[in-house]
């Protein structure tokens, strides 16, 4: 899943958050396991759902979880984001969702989903580019030893060296990182409640995809595809979410986030468990990818202190 999850500010509470501190690497781990299904699950959502149908699904069912866990069972009122900090919290959830699933529908769906997870690279290199980081050369070289690995991946699609393949997938799947580096670069500018951002920017998403759904006059799907669907919603991007904001207030935010990293591990390795494709070249350049992943995220992304943002 989801990936929306780091730099917002939280104000307010889910529900859990008394609970012990003990609870946080459990509670990230659960996340987790939400998170690594998420690929799995949508090969087997896409061969029958079309990218609107399944994305309207999850956006229903993230609604429905975030809802119940974040406002209705603790009763609390929903504070609406400012308009501005709304569109950030669309762009991360809806186009980074969005996105990933137009690439896990048209390109190799292993491939694309590493790339996806390359979204701490773009963050670094916007960080440094805009002149904010500490050690920006450091996060510079690093992430570009990063895009070594995204080059072996994309290198090691037989088809598309050939004039075939899927280029489009590739691209969405940028795309959908693009999304997420930005929204975690800019999001620290908001003081935002976690909860309301994301319930608002579902609610975002499931009008959109389904308006986008009536549009292409698909039929509504069997109950099997339409339960996988709403997983999607339900387990890796609302429970899944929700834990792991639990995680990190109730944790070292810096040790828990590097454990996010095991989920594009996880995930492969559930989709070559469901007979997907895997090559060497491919598990070489996810590797890669990974431990730049890390070091960018153990690195010091934050801003200099002596620079204050708009």
């Amino acid at each position: 899943m989801s990936h929306v999850r780091d730099g917002v500010r939280a104000s307010a509470p889910v529900a859990g958050e008394r609970l012990g501190g003990s609870l946080a690497v459990p509670c990230a781990l659960a996340a987790i396991g939400f998170w690594s299904t998420n690929a799995v699950v949508a090969k087997y959502a896409l061969v029958e759902l079309s990218v609107p149908q399944v994305q309207a699904l999850q956006f229903a069912g993230a609604t429905f979880a975030l809802w119940l866990f974040g406002f209705g069972l603790p009763r609390k009122r929903v504070t609406w984001p400012a308009p501005r900090a709304l569109a950030l919290g669309a762009l991360g959830l809806v186009g980074t969702m969005v996105f990933q699933y137009v690439a896990f529908a048209v390109g190799p769906i292993a491939t694309v989903n590493l790339i996806a997870y390359s979204w701490p690279l773009l963050t670094a290199l916007i960080v440094a580019a805009v002149g904010v980081a500490y050690r920006p050369l450091r996060l510079v070289i690093t992430s570009a030893a990063g895009f070594v690995g995204v080059g072996l991946l994309i290198g090691g699609d037989a088809a598309l060296l050939q004039g075939g393949g899927s280029l489009g997938g590739y691209a969405a799947a940028f795309a959908s990182a693009i999304c997420m580096a930005v929204y975690t670069v800019l999001i620290g500018r908001y003081s935002v409640s976690a909860s309301s951002l994301l319930l608002a920017a579902a609610l975002i998403g499931l009008i959109g995809t389904s308006a986008w759904w009536l549009l292409t006059g698909a039929g509504v799907p069997s109950v099997p595809y339409i339960l996988l669907g709403l997983y999607l919603g339900i387990g890796p991007m609302g429970v899944g979410y929700l834990l792991w904001s639990l995680a990190l207030r109730r944790g070292a935010a810096g040790s828990i986030s590097t454990l996010g990293y095991a989920t594009p591990v996880l995930s492969t390795v559930l989709l070559y468990i469901s007979g997907e494709a895997v090559t060497w070249g491919a598990v070489v350049g996810g590797l890669i990818i990974i431990v730049c992943c890390v070091l960018v995220g153990t690195g010091k992304l934050e801003q200099r202190s002596d620079v204050k943002p708009a």
